[in-house]
């Protein structure tokens, strides 16, 4: 360390600050928008960064690798400059307390060793992009005398850390100040880097800038102070690197905000968001169950409530049945009640085939006790599809609103909107469920949680009105609807996109088609609308009256939304590829395809699969017509090109 006269300290300073390591050029906002991610940006104090998955390391306490995610530092064309969301490991910066700089630290070496072997496959490792690391020296001010640490040479690197003018750039959505506490530094450490040897939340994190010492290296202290430490101190590792975004590795994963606020997103949908106090939804379509008054399957939609890496939790956007808790009324938990056994077996096997079971996770359902009443819970049970508890459906990460029995009016901006669930026109007219006509309410249901009630011969539910009902009601209850709950897995191709919905009016919004992995577009279902029929009592009397009501549905409705619309899913062409095959969302239906000028030849179907053996190669760009038809079925054509991956 040597001692500097003030003078030159300033003038060093000024040359840092125009010099300084891996300064970002002027954002190009159209490249960076190609790629559906940004700059970061600050709105009231908040600076919020893009999210990306790239590559896989450690992360839990069981050594099991899951997929990294990334800030996004900085976007200028095809290269990002990434910063990993959280603390990766724990390490010493040298592994001997001695002179080091960033060329020579042990550090250096294991990031490029090590840990790019461990996180990146080979084709992960093709898109990181050699990085010219500049290592500038470090001004140390006492006080009275300012110092300077001298800095080594500059390198180069596929993985780095950053340094101290790097974690002070605010165009990387950093506070200036290295001397000060800001949020905008705050990192958590994973629970790998736990068991490793941190015992904090948040990061002690190091920078590659070295200290006030030669034997010392910068870092960012837990609550986002730049500090110093000796260089053999075990302290969290946060990588960064450079990567071209142009990779189909990387993998869109939300964005975060200085406050800790995480919005997640996976393969297009996310969490639920709350702007002027609405809660939006993601929807996808999974399954079919019978929804209209003509008993014919339909695609069910589920809401979104949490997205966490490849597992989606759903809920029923409305209503799928009218069923009892339970048949008897006798004291029951959600482990022995009749609803669980139905929707497990009968509802499990009807709405989905073996593909669509597959995607399901089996969750391990935690059953608490009731809040209010204490009733016993029963035990934990492993369901494949289930009902949300008391503590669910006021859980406002899911977007419900936090208090469970809130009561207000309808038109009150306080109602409890995001609780509404509509029931079906199958649930009313089939399957004896109340209705509701009053203002605001209608055909709203009352829909059952799995949470035990105030005894055990009651289980909880939400009214038509949003109001959760602690006390509940008798397990055999007539009129009271059935709103399933389940994970999947994301990286099934059984699932589609289907929009928003939003909780203030229950509006729908289609989703803008973009094209799978392989440049086809999705169809997107049509929407068949709950028909006004105001209030119908608690059951309809006798086969007739459905019959004639079911009639009278098919008058009010066109033949295009009446009719059944066939999908074709997971379409695949590659160039290459003596083969085309896909799915049709209905069985048996008829599949024709046409390649390039030539004629349509009839494609093998099995079940819901169709497969269309070549006697040559498909190349690159050739257009595939598809035809699918149905009786009773609107047939559809699609095309698509052929691509090369």
């Amino acid at each position: 360390m040597i001692k500097l006269k003030k003078c030159l300290a300033m003038f060093m300073a000024g040359a840092l600050i125009m010099t300084g390591g891996i300064l970002p050029q002027e954002s190009k906002a159209n490249a960076a928008g190609d790629y559906g991610i940004s700059n970061p940006r600050v709105e009231n104090g908040v600076t919020t960064w893009d999210k990306i998955k790239f590559g896989s390391y450690y992360q839990d306490a069981e050594f099991e690798p899951e997929p990294i995610k990334w800030r996004v530092l900085s976007v200028d064309g095809d290269d990002a400059f990434l910063l990993a969301d959280k603390c990766l490991d724990c390490k010493p910066y040298n592994e001997e307390y001695t002179d080091v700089t960033w060329e020579t630290c042990t550090l250096r070496k294991w990031l490029n060793e090590d840990f790019y072997n461990e996180a990146f496959d080979s084709e992960e490792k093709a898109a990181i992009t050699e990085t010219t690391v500049i290592n500038n020296e470090t001004i140390y001010n006492d006080g009275e005398d300012e110092y300077i640490t001298k800095d080594g040479n500059d390198t180069k690197d596929n993985v780095y850390l950053l340094s101290i003018d790097e974690v002070c750039n605010t165009a990387y959505g950093f506070n200036a100040e290295f001397s000060e506490a800001y949020e905008t530094r705050y990192v958590k450490v994973t629970d790998y880097v736990k068991v490793n040897g941190a015992d904090y939340e948040n990061g002690y994190w190091w920078l590659r800038s070295p200290g006030d010492f030669s034997n010392y290296a910068s870092c960012v202290n837990f609550y986002g102070f730049g500090d110093n430490c000796g260089c053999y101190a075990d302290n969290a590792v946060r990588p960064a690197l450079h990567i071209n975004i142009s990779s189909s590795k990387v993998k869109d994963a939300g964005e975060v905000d200085s406050e800790g606020n995480v919005t997640e997103q996976a393969d297009g949908i996310g969490t639920p968001r709350v702007k002027d106090g609405v809660t939006t939804w993601d929807c996808v379509y999974f399954g079919n169950y019978k929804q209209n008054a003509e008993w014919r399957k339909q695609d069910v939609e589920w809401r979104v409530l949490s997205v966490n890496g490849n597992d989606a939790f759903l809920l029923a956007d409305r209503n799928l049945n009218c069923k009892p808790y339970n048949e008897e009324n006798i004291d029951v938990t959600w482990e022995t009640c009749t609803l669980r056994k139905w929707l497990n077996e009968e509802f499990y096997n009807e709405a989905f085939d073996a593909e669509e079971k597959s995607a399901i996770i089996e969750t391990k359902v935690i059953n608490d006790d009731n809040p209010c009443y204490d009733t016993d819970g029963g035990n934990d049970t492993k369901d494949n599809v289930y009902l949300l508890s008391i503590d669910e459906a006021c859980n406002s990460a899911y977007g419900f609103d936090s208090e469970f029995d809130r009561e207000t009016d309808a038109d009150s901006d306080e109602n409890p909107k995001t609780r509404y669930s509509k029931n079906t026109d199958y649930t009313i007219l089939f399957n004896g469920a109340g209705t509701v006509s009053g203002p605001g309410y209608k055909n709203n249901g009352n829909w059952w949680l799995r949470s035990t009630g105030f005894n055990g011969t009651y289980a909880s539910f939400v009214y038509h009105t949003g109001y959760g009902e602690y006390k509940g009601k008798s397990v055999n209850a007539g009129n009271y609807v059935v709103r399933p709950a389940l994970h999947i897995n994301l990286s099934s191709s059984e699932w589609s996109k289907a929009g928003t919905i939003s909780a203030n009016n229950q509006i729908k919004a289609e989703p803008i088609e973009e094209p799978d992995d392989y440049g086809n577009k999705p169809d997107v279902p049509t929407q068949v609308p709950t028909p006004p029929y105001g209030n119908t009592g608690n059951n309809l009397k006798g086969v007739k009256q459905a019959s004639q009501t079911a009639n009278t549905v098919q008058k009010q409705t066109t033949d295009g939304i009446a009719a059944k619309t066939l999908k074709l899913k997971g379409v695949k062409c590659i160039a290459g590829s003596k083969k085309i095959t896909g799915k049709v969302s209905l069985s048996k239906a008829k599949v024709k395809i046409k390649v390039g000028s030539r004629a349509y030849k009839k494609a093998a179907v099995k079940g819901k699969k169709f497969t269309l053996r070549l006697g040559y190669k498909l190349r690159k760009n050739t257009k595939v017509t598809i035809k699918v038809t149905k009786k009773g079925c609107k047939g559809i054509v699609k095309q698509y090109k052929v691509k090369q991956i």
